[in-house]
């Protein structure tokens, strides 16, 4: 109990990062980010069942430079709009190379 209460207060004098460091754990903006990749992974593949064209303008095209799938971002005009996961995951997106976007399974795709 007593190693407890000690690591308890030396916690409490640590910042944010080291403690996430000393726990292993990453983040909130990082985790947000990965679980935002997979959402998009999944609405893209098909595994959530839903009408892709609502979320994203796609352009399915050979001639990117990236991963042969382009979104685009909606134009707002209303700044909390920007901060929807249809525009916050569309520039991370496209910049993944070709080999993550193809994938076989979601399990794959986490681990790249």
């Amino acid at each position: 109990m007593f190693l407890l209460e000690n690591y308890m207060a030396l916690a409490m004098f640590l910042i944010y990062i080291d403690r996430l460091h000393a726990l292993g754990l990453e983040t909130l903006e990082h985790r947000r980010l990965i679980h935002d990749l997979i959402l998009c992974y999944k609405y893209l593949h098909g595994s959530i069942d839903t009408d892709n064209r609502n979320f994203w303008c796609v352009q399915l095209s050979p001639r990117t430079r990236n991963n042969g799938l382009k979104l685009y971002k909606a134009h707002c005009n209303i700044n909390a709009r920007r901060t929807f996961f249809t525009n916050r995951v569309v520039d991370i997106w496209n910049s993944l190379p070709a080999v993550v976007f193809f994938s076989h399974n979601v399990y794959t795709f986490k681990r790249r």
